[in-house]
């Protein structure tokens, strides 16, 4: 798992993963939150390519199933563990 959201997830394997593909995910987490030790979710996967400059393939994922302490959970991750990062406004091409 390289970055999580409450909408999704991106992931990193080995092996492609085809658009719209179902998963069932469960995710050690790096230490006990609300005494749980993994995340359980279903994602759908909206995209996918090869890695540059590797063999490996990442492939981003929209939650399909989050219960509502797994939402708590990602929601807890997010404020407690994750690095912020700057991303480049989107810019918006209207005709």
């Amino acid at each position: 798992m390289v970055d999580l959201s409450t909408l999704g997830v991106r992931l990193i394997s080995k092996q492609a993963v085809e658009s719209g593909t179902l998963i069932s995910c469960r995710v050690s987490l790096p230490k006990p939150v609300f005494g749980r030790e993994y995340l359980n979710f279903e994602a759908k996967c909206m995209w996918s390519h090869r890695c540059e400059f590797a063999v490996e393939y990442e492939s981003g994922y929209q939650f399909c199933r989050l219960s509502e302490e797994d939402a708590a959970i990602v929601l807890h991750l997010l404020i407690h563990s994750a690095t912020k990062r700057m991303t480049e406004p989107r810019r918006q091409v209207v005709r």
